[in-house]
């Protein structure tokens, strides 16, 4: 361990009693534990960062947590449906879409105007069986995320 000695309080210097190459020695040391710090921190952010943020696995893992409820459940949680159309089977499409209207400022704004404006919509389908059950869903556009589907809570029995 280096031991350090304020030499004069004026000008602050500090004089190193350890050896040359021992302060070298626990400067890399120091240098390499701050590099394996960083990136471990990087690494554990990577990985909680996955969760917090809305994405399209997450909504297809969401969509996936549907199958073999009614639709009630469904329509008591996403509201009424935009559109529906009855199969031939007996079994039912159902449609519900999205969209909003998103401004992105620009760094230029002499060339751009100032702010881009995209359109950012999702449109998912549930296919029903004739017990209005849901078999299978699609969806399509370029904002269907969500976060991740809520896990159920166990209860002990």
């Amino acid at each position: 361990m280096r031991r350090m000695r304020l030499h004069s309080a004026a000008s602050c210097k500090l004089r190193v009693t350890a050896p040359p190459f021992k302060v070298y020695y626990d400067l890399m040391e120091i240098g390499f534990m701050k590099r394996v710090s960083f990136v471990l921190l990087v690494f554990i952010t990577m990985i909680g960062c996955a969760s917090i943020f809305p994405t399209t696995h997450n909504y297809d893992e969401t969509l996936k947590t549907w199958i073999g409820k009614h639709v009630d459940e469904l329509v008591k949680s996403w509201g009424p449906p935009q559109g529906s159309y009855k199969l031939s089977d007996g079994g039912t499409v159902i449609e519900y879409s999205r969209s909003r209207i998103v401004k992105y400022h620009m760094y230029d704004y002499e060339e751009y105007g100032g702010y881009q404006v995209d359109t950012l919509w999702c449109r998912t389908i549930f296919i029903l069986d004739q017990k209005g059950i849901i078999s299978s869903w699609k969806h399509e556009g370029n904002d269907c995320r969500s976060l991740p589907p809520k896990k159920p809570i166990m209860k002990p029995e």
